[in-house]
């Protein structure tokens, strides 16, 4: 079919007839050519979407943590990646089956993950909570800020029962009794029948005793002396010779680290490294000359005998780490692993000679023995001998019962390899062995024997050991073990 289109020009009125068959393309230019578009003409639309701008991210991670009651339990905070400005870390912890002020201590406030930084941490005090027999759990809630970024993260903080906090932390002995230091701070004691008596009144908080041979001294919570007893010779330390059941203040003592007792005196090493002693000084087992001192100087004189009532410095003494006394001599190990000794000497417990009858011998003088050096430990005991172990675990002795003489240096003790600690008495010496085991000798005859039943030994002195259950057993001369009840 043929359809025909009529238009009229304007030009010249005159019609045409386009078939629709037709492929030419209509043409509006006046030349009958196509015309270009216009160099103007903006191009079409594209069906691309604009690059997607990823939000920034802090990237805010908190790890859960785990100890056991009694600790700090330490969070650590982490984000992604290093920032070019501070993150602020906001936290507080929340109750779970754990209970602030019973179980931790509540902790809320702010920390900065410093620009450049990856992590910080954030500390929680758990509690000696006696009544914790399971594990307990509180919540960490974490929030950090950079800019106008906020992220959240949670973690949990599980707190697990210390069998430790509910055991003995500590043990003396001297020839007649033996005394602990509870899990609470107390002290309880017993003598050669084992009956334990109740806590001793006006002690607590204690962190270690030392028994003499008529006095009892011990370092309390805030790290000074109290003693009670006999004070015949000052051995108190409260600047009087009156007897006291109760314990008094030492006068002058703070910041103490550890304590040790003779027959009648008593020193203190500081955390400074200083050693103060009091008591008896016959042969200057305080480390002074008592003749230079009157009545008026803190050494008194009684009975005929010089002592001191106050504690007075041991001089030219410094950078000791570890402190034993004998009956009547003192001995200091030093931060370069060697020995010095003074006081009583009568038979070689010094280590530098042999005195005479009484305080013969006796030296004012830090005497060295032997010359002996890479000393782990010094123990001393009784009136007339000294042991020590080495940093290879050996054990050496000197003075009764052992060699006396200077040239041919101390007696090794046979049979003791690889020790951990020893306890020197007046009858007998014990160890605990690297199998945490104790082994213990006779000075007369120097035999070894392993007691039997004693595993896993923290603490021992000379006659008892405190196990890593808590368990209490002491033996008499003939090493036969006993384990103490009702503490």
């Amino acid at each position: 079919m043929l359809i025909i289109l009529f238009y009229q020009n304007c030009s010249n009125k005159d019609f045409q007839t386009i078939s629709a068959s037709s492929t030419q393309p209509i043409n509006n230019s006046t030349n009958g050519q196509l015309s270009d578009p216009p160099a103007n003409s903006e191009p079409p639309p594209s069906s691309e979407l604009p690059p997607i701008v990823p939000t920034p991210t802090i990237g805010l991670m908190v790890t859960n943590a785990t100890v056991k009651q009694g600790t700090n339990l330490e969070f650590e905070v982490k984000i992604s990646s290093v920032k070019t400005q501070n993150v602020i870390i906001e936290y507080e912890t929340i109750d779970h089956t754990a209970v602030k002020s019973v179980d931790y201590t509540e902790n809320k406030g702010s920390v900065i993950i410093s620009a450049g930084s990856l992590n910080t941490k954030i500390s929680v005090r758990t509690l000696n909570n006696s009544l914790l027999s399971n594990n307990k759990d509180f919540n960490l809630k974490v929030t950090a800020t950079m800019a106008e970024i906020k992220e959240s993260a949670n973690a949990i903080g599980q707190i697990q029962p210390n069998q430790d906090l509910f055991f003995p932390k500590g043990i003396a002995s001297n020839n007649m009794y033996s005394c602990i230091i509870t899990a609470t701070g107390t002290v309880k004691c017993w003598d050669g029948s084992f009956s334990v008596s109740t806590d001793l009144v006006g002690l607590s908080g204690v962190k270690s005793l030392s028994l003499g041979k008529s006095h009892m001294c011990a370092i309390t919570a805030q790290d000074t002396v109290k003693c009670w007893g006999q004070n015949p010779y000052g051995e108190l330390g409260n600047g009087t010779t009156s007897n006291s059941s109760a314990p008094v203040d030492v006068i002058g003592v703070t910041n103490v680290k550890s304590i040790s007792s003779g027959y009648s005196h008593t020193c203190a090493l500081t955390f400074s490294g200083a050693v103060k002693c009091w008591g008896f000084n016959g042969p200057y087992q305080l480390g002074v000359i008592s003749t230079e001192y009157s009545k008026t100087n803190p050494l008194n004189y009684g009975g005929g005998a010089a002592f001191s009532s106050k504690a007075i410095d041991v001089p030219n003494l410094s950078d000791v780490k570890n402190i034993s006394l004998g009956g009547f001599f003192s001995c200091a190990l030093n931060t370069q692993d060697t020995i010095r000794c003074w006081g009583h000497n009568a038979l070689g417990q010094l280590g530098g000679g042999v005195g005479g009858g009484g305080y013969g011998g006796s030296s004012l003088a830090l005497v060295n023995p032997f010359n002996l050096t890479n000393i782990k430990q010094v123990s001393a005991a009784a009136y007339l001998r000294t042991c020590a172990l080495t940093t290879l675990g050996d054990v050496k002795c000197w003075g009764q019962s052992y060699t006396t003489n200077q040239s041919i240096g101390p007696a090794n003790i046979q049979g003791l390899s690889n020790i951990k600690f020893i306890a020197n008495g007046e009858i007998n010496g014990c160890a605990i062995t690297a199998q945490d085991t104790v082994k213990c000798w006779n000075h007369t005859d120097k035999a070894i024997t392993e007691l039997a039943g004693i595993n896993g030994v923290r603490q021992i002195t000379n006659s008892c050991a405190i196990d890593s259950k808590g368990k209490v057993q002491c033996w008499n001369s003939k090493f036969v073990v006993s384990t103490i009840q009702n503490l």
